[in-house]
C-alpha cells in the first residue's frame, strides 16, 4: 500500500510561511505548477461472436451505446443481439 506524505506539515504557519526562515512568501516546496495535460488512450476492443467468428477490432467510441453500436455493424446484427461476456 503507498503511504504518502502526512497532509499537515509542522515546519508551515497556515499562511503557507515557512516558520523557520523567516521568508514572507511560500518556500518552493510549496509552489504549485499546472501539471500538463493528459491526453485519452485510444480505446480498441477485441470481440468475437460466441459461435466463433473472426476477431473484430472496435476503435472511435465513446461510451458503452456507440460501442454496442459498432460490434453491430461489424456482424451485421442489430444493437439489441449483442452481448458482452467474458471469461
Amino acid at each position: 500500500m503507498f503511504r504518502g506524505k502526512h497532509s499537515k506539515d509542522k515546519s508551515k504557519d497556515v499562511k503557507g510561511k515557512d516558520k523557520n526562515s523567516g521568508s514572507n512568501g511560500p518556500s518552493p516546496a510549496t509552489t504549485h505548477h499546472a501539471d500538463p495535460p493528459v491526453s485519452k488512450p485510444k480505446l480498441v476492443f477485441h470481440c468475437q461472436q460466441a459461435h466463433g467468428s473472426p476477431t473484430g477490432v472496435i476503435s472511435e467510441f465513446t461510451n458503452v451505446k456507440e460501442l454496442y453500436q459498432k460490434i453491430a455493424e461489424c456482424y451485421d446484427i442489430t444493437p439489441n443481439q449483442v452481448s458482452l461476456y467474458g471469461q
